[in-house]
């Protein structure tokens, strides 16, 4: 009996440490999620951006969605950006056997790309550190109904 109240009480312990982490990360996302749209609200720059190639991925799960990857090339101070715009508005689709497509872009982190402002002013520019390398939460370009 007692190897069974310990095993219960190892179990609850873990099942409320992956609950805690859960917690935390949903918290540390909606967080970024804030941030990115105060990024966009305050310093996008709206531009048209050519379309290289465009893909659909469809995720099947429980919850299936759609990802669409659109790699564009605009340019930004005379300069040809490359970048691809990962989302899963599909809005995006009527732009499959088109050209261009409308995009809202932080151009102060294409600075930084380009080395033209280091990362302490971008931050400064911005107003707040965030986690630059990882562009799945904060992407500098995006489609612009997502900007909505």
């Amino acid at each position: 009996m007692k190897n069974f109240i310990i095993l219960m009480s190892v179990i609850c312990g873990s099942m409320l440490l992956i609950l805690a982490l859960f917690v935390l990360e949903w918290i540390k996302r909606a967080k970024a999620k804030k941030q990115i749209k105060e990024i966009f609200f305050k310093y996008s720059i709206k531009a048209n951006a050519n379309i290289v190639s465009f893909s659909k991925n469809i995720i099947t799960t429980r919850f299936s969605h759609t990802i669409y990857n659109i790699d564009i090339i605009f340019y930004y101070k005379n300069a040809r950006q490359h970048y691809t715009i990962k989302t899963n508005n599909h809005k995006v689709s009527e732009y499959k056997d088109k050209k261009s497509i409308p995009i809202h872009f932080i151009p102060q982190y294409f600075d930084y790309k380009t080395g033209i402002i280091t990362k302490e002013e971008l931050f400064k520019a911005i107003g707040f550190n965030f986690n630059i390398s990882n562009l799945d939460i904060y992407p500098m370009a995006i489609f612009e109904e997502d900007n909505k």
